[in-house]
């Protein structure tokens, strides 16, 4: 009884941190959505009305990466927009992880090829921390989800 017990409170915590990961993953995609997915429609709200970028408290003009010099302004305010709608779709994959849905961990992973191509063109570097966080804790929920169970009530072949 203490064997059956042992084994299946193994496989409880394995599960646990399997969703705090996922979890995690989760969080990290929504705070990313949050910081730069949510914050370009203003960015492209502004840019359509004054012909250029906002400046960061006078720091430095937000998304000013390579596309903002080299696309007309309506290339580049459509480019604004499909970042939009990726981060739209990064912040429903972290619902799906958030729910344990099949499929969310991998749209996640999916996703980061797609958005670095916009971190290249918009120039911005902390999404690529973000993204490297999103996929360890993503790869860590495989891990332990995919990792051997070891029946302790029969001995090994």
């Amino acid at each position: 009884m203490s064997t059956w017990r042992s084994v299946r409170s193994g496989r409880s915590a394995r599960r646990g941190s399997t969703v705090k990961s996922s979890r995690a993953a989760a969080v990290v995609s929504w705070a990313y959505v949050g910081g730069f997915g949510i914050a370009t429609v203003p960015v492209a709200l502004y840019f359509q009305q004054h012909g250029r970028l906002p400046s960061f408290f006078g720091l430095f003009d937000m998304m000013a990466g390579p596309w903002s010099q080299r696309q007309s302004a309506d290339r580049f305010t459509a480019s604004l927009g499909a970042f939009v709608a990726v981060t739209a779709l990064v912040a429903y994959s972290g619902w799906l992880m958030w729910r344990e849905r099949r499929g969310g961990r991998a749209m996640n992973l999916a996703l980061i090829p797609i958005e670095a191509v916009f971190w290249l063109g918009f120039a911005l570097p902390i999404p690529w921390l973000l993204g490297a966080a999103r996929t360890l804790l993503v790869v860590a929920s495989w891990v332990r989800k995919e990792a051997p169970t070891h029946d302790r009530a029969s001995p090994p072949a």
